[in-house]
């Protein structure tokens, strides 16, 4: 029998006093899920089409038909923005590779296993949550941010782990284009001599947005948008929590100072450090 062993973090928000922990930790991983070399491949990958109008506007979200309340949804509603959206990816994410629990594999936490027997329940509690997160998402309402950008990543970003953040900072993934439904957009990324797309989900709450790197879930980045800019940092204490004990990790100091912008306009001004 198939066992699959995530690594976790004790919480789904970093805010102590926001969401409380999940059932099994707050992030299942991507080293199990994305081999080297397909990260590699992924990263290599085409030119982008002509730059177009970047819009962002606000929005209050559409109104949604549910049951959704309690404590939960309370708590949803007063958190930091950043921290919704840093839950609400985090269970999507975790119901996604609840496929494997149903297929026949026994997934690993420190709290309980996960097989054919009990993935039912698990899988009703967390789309439970995600549906209250969704409720909350829509009252407190979210940028749109579709368009087409350029990115910039900051000299900082060199000692950062992360094929995608290295890919910008080269400007082989320069350009990319965001299209949005709701509260979940999606970017779409392409190197300069390839023709796949790179697909990077993200998601708004207000003015944040919560994504992964595309290579390993667990590497976390949380954003703000600006005007007509959105900046993105990794999500340090996420990203040490989750990191597997058998890596190195990062420095903290290198993730701290490591900053992306998407920009509109071929020609953004260089991070001044």
């Amino acid at each position: 029998m198939i066992q699959i062993r995530l690594w976790i973090a004790p919480a789904v928000a970093s805010n102590r006093d926001s969401i409380e922990p999940l059932p099994f930790g707050s992030a299942v991983t991507g080293w199990l899920l994305k081999p080297f070399a397909v990260i590699m491949t992924s990263l290599l990958i085409g030119c982008a089409s002509a730059p177009i109008a970047t819009r962002i506007n606000d929005s209050k979200g559409a109104e949604t038909q549910t049951s959704a309340s309690g404590p939960l949804l309370e708590r949803a509603l007063h958190i930091p923005a950043a921290d919704l959206a840093s839950s609400y990816f985090t269970v999507k994410v975790r119901i996604d590779m609840l496929q494997f629990a149903e297929q026949g594999a026994v997934v690993k936490t420190p709290e309980r296993s996960i097989d054919k027997n009990n993935v039912k329940d698990v899988k009703a509690e967390l789309e439970d949550r995600l549906s209250t997160y969704e409720t909350a998402i829509n009252q407190r309402g979210y940028k749109f941010i579709a368009g087409t950008y350029f990115s910039n990543a900051s000299a900082s970003c060199a000692n950062v782990p992360s094929l995608w953040v290295r890919g910008m900072l080269m400007g082989e993934l320069s350009t990319l284009n965001i299209t949005q439904h709701g509260f979940i957009a999606n970017i779409a990324q392409r190197a300069k001599h390839k023709s796949s797309t790179l697909k990077i989900p993200a998601i708004i709450v207000e003015s944040s947005l919560a994504l992964a790197d595309p290579g390993n879930s667990d590497f976390r980045f949380r954003g703000e948008v600006t005007g007509d800019e959105i900046t993105l940092r990794p999500d340090v204490n996420e990203i040490l929590a989750t990191w597997p004990s058998w890596m190195r990790p990062p420095s903290r100091a290198d993730l701290s100072s490591c900053r992306i912008l998407f920009a509109p306009g071929q020609s953004i001004v260089p991070f001044s450090r």
